[in-house]
């Protein structure tokens, strides 16, 4: 499996060891240091920063995988989803996909076990120079800005709809996959499992322990974003009426895959929450509608969860003046 200090030391000598830097126009690998590499790390990549003589940013995503263990048709989905052009609306300056995508099946030259030199893939994308969702919700918690986390749940709302009108199935919507544009909206990130119309299959996925359903079971292709969509539009809804939450709630800090506010205990056992009773007892009827739905999501099937969109058109429509309904307690359903 590649390491970071295999991927960090090609990053140091692009010629000879990342031919995807030539292939893409030439450029320079951003440094916080003279032999350091700047990066971000995930939960399955490391992302590098491409600078360009025109100007133009890329974003390098190396997959933390052997080459031999990836999906086989992951190639065969970034180039669909390149050459789709049902997927236009979704691309442009503020749209929910990246507009400048290119799979490079042999972008870097990796050292083996036996000293040789092996290549392993590169996904090179648009550069949004925004935070994560994750990033941003934390700060904005911090600042007791409830306006700004309103906003980031309603571009949450939007995004996810706007995925949905084009069938799209992300596979893992987290705050962290998704990134603040600087000109206003989110754009998703990480299409290794993404499906839509037409597209190859994806290979089985789970969202991280925060975001997946509490039956452990992984919900079928076109369903897959409902659930972990949900909880974080619950999540930042929640916290512009409670900012401080943040601070003794889900995990201390953005982190690949971190709880924004929903710990994975809250969702496994609702009735048992103390977030859960907390929260239903804001005096807002709009949020307590909303965790009725969210609490019945984590016990019905999770191929039954209602999509984002659904969810807040009947949020919609919900009285204003009545509390939801409390159901009994029941057995989750698998």
């Amino acid at each position: 499996m590649p390491t970071l200090a295999d991927l960090d030391a090609a990053m140091l000598r692009p010629v000879r060891a990342v031919p995807a830097v030539g292939r893409l126009g030439g450029g320079a690998i951003a440094m916080t240091e003279p032999d350091r590499p700047w990066r971000v790390v995930g939960a399955s990549a490391a992302v590098y920063q491409l600078r360009q003589p025109s100007g133009r940013v890329l974003a390098l995503r190396c997959p933390l995988t052997d080459r031999d263990r990836l999906d086989p048709a992951l190639s065969d989905r970034y180039r669909e989803l390149v050459a789709d052009r049902a997927l236009a609306p979704l691309r442009g300056a503020a749209g929910a996909l990246l507009g400048d995508v290119s799979f490079l099946a042999d972008g870097l030259e990796l050292p083996s076990p036996d000293g040789r030199s092996v290549p392993h893939p590169l996904i090179a994308l648009e550069w949004v120079a925004g935070p994560t969702l994750a990033a941003a919700a934390d700060r904005a918690c911090r600042a007791d800005d409830r306006a700004y986390l309103t906003a980031l749940g309603d571009a949450w709302a939007a995004t996810m709809t706007s995925l949905a009108g084009e069938g799209f199935d992300h596979g893992d919507p987290t705050p962290d996959n998704a990134l603040l544009r600087p000109g206003g909206g989110l754009a998703l990130v990480d299409y290794d499992a993404c499906a839509w119309p037409g597209a190859p299959s994806p290979p089985p996925s789970r969202p991280p322990a925060a975001y997946a359903h509490p039956s452990g079971k992984i919900a079928p292709v076109g369903r897959r974003d409902a659930f972990p969509a949900l909880v974080v539009y619950a999540s930042l809804r929640a916290l512009a009426r409670r900012p401080s939450l943040r601070g003794r709630q889900g995990d201390p800090r953005p982190q690949p895959g971190g709880a924004l506010l929903f710990a994975a205990a809250d969702l496994r056992d609702p009735d048992a929450s103390t977030l859960f009773d907390e929260l239903e007892r804001v005096d807002d009827p709009t949020l307590r509608w909303l965790l009725a739905l969210l609490r019945e999501a984590c016990v019905e099937p999770v191929s039954a969860v209602p999509s984002l969109p659904d969810v807040v058109s009947a949020l919609r429509r919900a009285p204003r003046d009545v509390d939801p309904p409390r159901r009994a307690p029941r057995e989750r359903q698998a």
